[in-house]
């Protein structure tokens, strides 16, 4: 159910967004500053992390677990990040880049998580529809229909 998903999101979401509170507080930006440059980094990092998520299973999916664009996701969330820090905190900041590889580092690690789910359910429905529904018979089959089948 949707609500789970979001509790799910909301729980897992706090202790990151307390850590990179933590790490700007711990930098010498101001308590007020660092709150809204946390928050920002945490919907960058939920935002990006679920539509990077879904191009990266969807991918899998289609393609193969071979073909997962993980770099390339983690550098187009880094790049954003980037940016969208860049103007929060301005270019003399040297935490800017640390927090956008912090981001980039969350979110490609969520991107290789979820590969690994639709890889598995492909596998176990291929598995599943293999195996029979009913028990095989045990009486012979006639030798003309062998014949049939294999001509």
């Amino acid at each position: 159910p949707m609500k789970w998903v979001m509790l799910g999101t909301v729980l897992f979401t706090i202790p990151l967004s307390l850590l990179y509170w933590w790490i700007l507080k711990s930098s010498g930006l101001s308590v007020g500053g660092s709150v809204g440059v946390a928050l920002t980094m945490s919907v960058i990092m939920i935002v990006a992390g679920f539509l990077f998520c879904s191009v990266s299973a969807y991918m899998a999916g289609l393609v193969g677990s071979s073909n997962n664009p993980v770099s390339g996701i983690t550098i187009a969330t880094i790049l954003f990040a980037a940016l969208v820090l860049l103007a929060l905190m301005g270019p003399q900041s040297a935490l800017g880049p640390v927090a956008a590889i912090m981001i980039g580092a969350v979110v490609c690690c969520a991107a290789c998580i979820s590969v690994s789910s639709p890889t598995a359910w492909k596998s176990t429905s291929c598995a599943a529809f293999l195996l029979p529904r009913k028990k095989p018979s045990t009486r012979p089959v006639p030798s003309r229909k062998v014949r049939i089948i294999l001509d």
